[in-house]
C-alpha cells in the first residue's frame, strides 16, 4: 500500500509542468479552508520588450536611457498554491509588465487538479491596469531588480534571516524543480492547522512505477539546471557589486580633479571605460608606461598658434600666439564587471591646454 502512494505521488509530480528555480513567497491571502499563496520564479525574469518599440522611441528622444525606460517590457512566472478541496490546487501564470508603467497582463495560466492529474488552459488577460497585491509584488521583482537584488545580497551577507527582504514583502524559499515542492511547502509552513485534500488516480500500478521512473530522471536533470541557474545569479550579485564598488572609487578620483571644467566634461564622459572604448575615443596612445599594477595611457597633444608679424619699416618682427601642449595621461586598471584595463583616474599636465588639441578619435 505504502509503494502505491508513493507511486501515486509521483505521478501527479510528473503530469504537472516542471520548471527549475529559485522563488519567492511574494503573498499570501484568505481565511481557513480557503487560503491561497503565491511564489514568483525570481531568477527566471524574461526580457519581453520590443526591439521596434525602442528604436522608435529612442529615435523620438536621443537618450538610449529614456528609451529603455518607456519600452522595458519584462516577463516573470508565478506559481498561486490552492488549500480548498474543491478547486485546483496550482495555477500557474505568465506575466508581463511594461516597467515605465502599472501595467501588465497575463500571456498564460493554466490550472492543474488533484483529480487524476487533470489540467485546464485559462484564458488570459490582455494589458490592464494592476489590480491585486501579489501582481505588483510581481512587479517588483521583474522591474526593479537593483532594489530586490539589493536587499537579498544585505541578508546574505548578515548570514541569518531575511530582514531586508522581508520589508520588500519578499521571502526567499529556496529551489523547488516542481510545483509540488511549493504545495508541501505551504501546508508544512504556513497551513499547519489545515488538512491537505487528498490527490486521487486510476492509474495502474505499472503506469504508476513507469511514471515515478521517468519523473526522477526528469527531476536530477532539473535539479541540475536549477543549480546552474542559482550559480549564474550569485555571479550576477558578485559581479553587480565589483562594478558598483569600482566606479564609486573612479567618481571619487575623477570628482577630486580641479581642472577646468570643458577639460573635465571631456574625461568625465569617459569614466570606467575599456581600453577598446578609450581608443573609439581618443585614438591610440602616443606612450605608455606600467606603474605597479596599473597601465598609464600617455596622449601629447601640441597645437602651435604662434603667428610672426612684421611690426616696423626696419624689419622688426612681433610673434603674437602661443605654442600650446598639453599631456593627458589615463590611468588603467582591472576591476568591476567588464574585462581588460579600464578608465581609473587621471592626470593632466600643460598650463596653456586647448580642448580641440584633445580631443581627438580613431576614425
Amino acid at each position: 500500500m505504502k509503494s502505491i502512494v508513493i507511486s501515486l505521488l509521483l505521478f501527479l509530480l510528473a503530469v504537472a509542468p516542471a520548471n527549475a528555480g529559485m522563488w519567492m513567497m511574494v503573498y499570501a491571502e484568505g481565511q481557513k479552508p480557503d487560503r491561497t499563496v503565491y511564489y514568483a520564479a525570481f531568477d527566471d525574469v524574461q526580457s519581453r520588450t520590443s526591439p521596434e518599440a525602442f528604436l522608435e522611441a529612442l529615435q523620438r528622444t536621443g537618450d538610449p536611457l529614456k528609451a529603455e525606460a518607456a519600452t522595458k517590457v519584462n516577463q516573470i512566472r508565478v506559481n498561486q498554491i490552492h488549500e480548498a478541496a474543491g478547486g485546483p490546487w496550482l495555477t500557474m501564470f505568465t506575466l508581463e509588465f511594461q516597467c515605465g508603467s502599472q501595467q501588465m497582463r497575463i500571456t498564460q495560466q493554466e490550472q492543474h487538479y488533484r483529480q487524476n492529474g487533470r489540467s485546464q488552459q485559462v484564458p488570459g488577460l490582455d494589458w490592464s491596469a494592476i489590480t491585486a497585491p501579489w501582481q505588483a509584488q510581481a512587479r517588483l521583482l521583474a522591474c526593479d531588480e537593483a532594489r530586490w537584488k539589493k536587499a537579498l545580497e544585505a541578508d546574505r551577507r548578515r548570514g541569518q534571516g531575511q530582514d531586508e527582504l522581508n520589508k520588500l514583502g519578499l521571502v526567499v524559499v529556496g529551489d523547488h524543480v516542481l510545483p509540488m515542492g511549493l504545495n508541501d511547502l505551504s501546508f508544512a509552513t504556513l497551513w499547519r492547522d489545515g488538512t491537505e485534500p487528498a490527490f486521487t488516480t486510476s492509474k495502474s500500478p505499472a503506469e504508476l512505477d513507469r511514471l515515478r521512473r521517468e519523473t526522477i530522471a526528469r527531476g536530477d536533470a532539473l535539479s541540475a539546471e536549477m543549480r546552474g541557474k542559482e550559480q549564474n545569479l550569485r555571479k550576477d550579485i558578485e559581479s553587480s557589486q565589483a562594478e558598483d564598488a569600482f566606479m564609486a572609487q573612479v567618481d571619487r578620483n575623477f570628482a577630486a580633479k580641479k581642472y577646468p571644467k570643458q577639460f573635465r566634461d571631456l574625461v568625465h564622459s569617459m569614466k570606467g571605460l575599456t581600453e577598446p572604448e578609450i581608443i573609439e575615443v581618443m585614438g591610440y596612445p602616443d606612450g605608455e608606461r606600467r606603474v605597479g599594477g596599473d597601465r598609464l595611457w600617455v596622449y601629447y597633444s601640441e597645437k602651435d598658434e604662434r603667428v610672426a608679424n612684421v611690426v616696423s619699416k626696419y624689419g622688426h618682427v612681433a610673434v603674437t600666439g602661443e605654442l600650446r601642449e598639453c599631456e593627458l595621461t589615463f590611468i588603467l586598471r582591472e576591476g568591476g564587471k567588464k574585462n581588460g584595463g579600464r578608465l581609473f583616474d587621471y592626470q593632466m599636465a600643460g598650463g596653456n591646454c586647448n580642448l580641440s588639441t584633445m580631443k581627438r578619435s580613431s576614425r
